[in-house]
């Protein structure tokens, strides 16, 4: 799957592919879903709760590994599908991207490290955007 990947102190967003083999399904958070407090069991006797009667709910999502996690870069090679028929392909090509010049690139508000080059900057990012699925080949 596409999206767009971010972390504190990077400073933009990068063009990114999650490997679905590094995905765990309805993984069990460290944290309960209703009040966001971190529910490490050494902390949370010596801490009041935050719900009600004590009632902490954790949170069942997926988990994404770093493992799975691929930056793109030019001359990797991306085949992208349409979220409606998986078996369509929407586009596929070697990926060309403009490195940013300046902090004020952006792609619908979003601040982006890089803009590609051989497809229009507004579906790439819609693509992205929406967590299209796809198939990626780093370049050799």
């Amino acid at each position: 799957m596409i999206f767009l990947w971010f972390e504190t102190g990077l400073e933009g967003n990068y063009w990114a592919f999650q490997d679905n083999q590094f995905i765990s399904k309805d993984a069990l958070k460290l944290w309960c879903k209703k009040c966001g407090k971190y529910l490490d069991s050494q902390k949370s006797e010596k801490e009041p709760s935050e719900c009600p009667d004590g009632q902490h709910e954790p949170e069942i999502s997926d988990s994404w590994s770093y493992e799975g996690l691929h930056i793109l870069k030019d001359g990797d090679y991306l085949r992208v599908f349409s979220k409606e028929n998986p078996n369509e392909i929407i586009w596929e090509g070697e990926i060309q991207l403009r490195q940013r010049t300046s902090f004020d690139e952006n792609v619908f508000g979003w601040r982006v490290h890089s803009k590609p080059t051989n497809v229009d900057p507004e579906k790439w990012a819609r693509w992205f955007l929406n967590e299209h699925p796809a198939k990626f080949t780093k370049k050799k």
